[in-house]
């Protein structure tokens, strides 16, 4: 690992941005950051082995940011991680590499949530961009809920877009994040074990997001900030092998937070893709390191899986979790 590292710290958030050949797409992100965040925002950018020849050195050096390097391909969970492990912040923003900023104080409006609940992990409002970062077809994202729909083989324990607006309180309650705007208070990510268990590409908002419900915490949406996202097809992301581990990172979930009658149901229900085989026998590789995690989740958890299924099944029905759990206005913020 090569590492750049920033002048100074200077703010309670750190954006975390990891990224393998974005280019001038990255570029344009940190631009955006610096003109609507300013100075004061610290950015921690990781090469993940890029080998496009663009100079991110330089372009660390131009708006001020660490830059961290790894040669060999690790994927987005184990350099999230990272950057959450290495921020010298109280707060971090993890991001992508193709995003617009639509809030000039955005950034302190994400901190001032976090500080409402600290046992949280939140998202902003997504809006859909196409390639030239314009917006897009589609509605935005208000978060998201976890799809348990045996029926749906690929969609199965995937989050599915919320794209009913929540203005019933500030930061309401969600099942889960999605967007790639996750932020969080660092100490809360590391105490749920953050990403660790994943493997490259995939399943990062459901392990987490699960996590934090079990572990006595939450996820909350940031209602008063929007973030534009690029979001592109399978064949356009810069990690090769995303299929075989976004599916093995769902046989992970599925293993680790889950009882067991659940699980093997689930199992049933993967036995019907095509990369099945290949996910069984990475996950049987690692069999004693998911069992390691399983065990570290049932020891931390207050709650077990059926207390987030009942949660994300009334969210699902159109139920505010503020109501749902008979919160008063003043204990919904």
């Amino acid at each position: 690992m090569d590492s750049c590292l920033r002048r100074h710290a200077v703010c309670d958030l750190t954006a975390v941005i990891t990224f393998r050949n974005e280019g001038q797409l990255l570029w344009d992100t940190v631009a955006d950051i610096r003109r609507t965040a300013g100075s004061t925002l610290a950015i921690h950018l990781i090469d993940d082995g890029s080998d496009d020849a663009f100079d991110y050195p330089g372009l660390a050096r131009e708006f001020d940011c660490r830059l961290d390097r790894f040669e060999t391909p690790r994927g987005p969970a184990a350099n999230r991680n990272f950057g959450a492990d290495q921020a010298e912040t109280p707060y971090v923003i993890c991001l992508d590499a193709h995003m617009r900023f639509y809030t000039p104080d955005w950034a302190d409006r994400v901190v001032r949530a976090i500080k409402q609940d600290t046992n949280a992990i939140y998202c902003t409002v997504s809006r859909p961009l196409n390639l030239q970062a314009e917006r897009a077809s589609g509605a935005e994202g208000y978060g998201a809920a976890l799809n348990t729909d045996t029926e749906d083989q690929k969609g199965l324990l995937v989050p599915q877009w919320n794209v009913l607006p929540l203005n019933h309180c500030a930061y309401p309650r969600i099942p889960l994040p999605l967007g790639a705007t996750y932020a969080f208070a660092t100490t809360f990510f590391q105490d749920i074990g953050g990403y660790v268990g994943l493997k490259q590409y995939g399943g990062e908002e459901a392990f987490a997001g699960m996590k934090a419900w079990l572990f006595g915490g939450s996820c909350r949406l940031i209602n008063d900030v929007t973030i534009g996202h690029i979001y592109r097809d399978v064949e356009q992301r810069p990690w090769t092998n995303t299929s075989s581990c976004y599916s093995l990172n769902r046989l992970l979930l599925a293993a680790t937070l889950f009882d067991k009658a659940d699980f093997e149901h689930f199992m049933t229900t993967f036995s019907t893709l095509p990369d099945y085989s290949q996910a069984v026998r990475h996950f049987r590789q690692h069999e004693t390191f998911i069992h390691n995690i399983k065990g570290f989740v049932q020891e931390r958890s207050h709650h077990d899986s059926d207390y987030f299924l009942a949660l994300n099944a009334a969210f699902k029905q159109h139920a505010n979790l503020e109501d749902y759990f008979g919160l008063t206005p003043e204990l919904a913020v």
